[in-house]
């Protein structure tokens, strides 16, 4: 197998770490990960072999002005997802 299907369970522990986070801020999970049948900003490809390791992709699109919107800066966010050390761990681990 090339690939194994992992995004939906990514996405799943993704937002539940964005809404812990960002608590009662429901706007910017929202527009992050998306609502039924609704745009996302932030997609996760399975994981997948690329000869010679596993690897997977998160990409995106983040506003530049989501701390007007959303209370919450673009550097913020992105800093949220590459330096939660923790969260990737227990994603990659088991």
């Amino acid at each position: 197998m090339d690939f194994l299907p992992t995004s939906a369970l990514v996405r799943k522990e993704l937002r539940s770490r964005i809404r812990d986070n960002w608590r009662n801020n429901n706007r910017l999970r929202h527009f992050l990960m998306g609502e039924l049948g609704k745009f996302s900003a932030i997609q996760v490809s399975h994981f997948y072999w690329n000869g010679k390791n596993w690897e997977f992709r998160i990409w995106g699109m983040m506003l530049k002005n989501s701390k007007n919107i959303f209370g919450v800066s673009r550097e913020d966010i992105l800093n949220f997802i590459k330096k939660n050390d923790e969260f990737w761990k227990e994603m990659l681990s088991g």
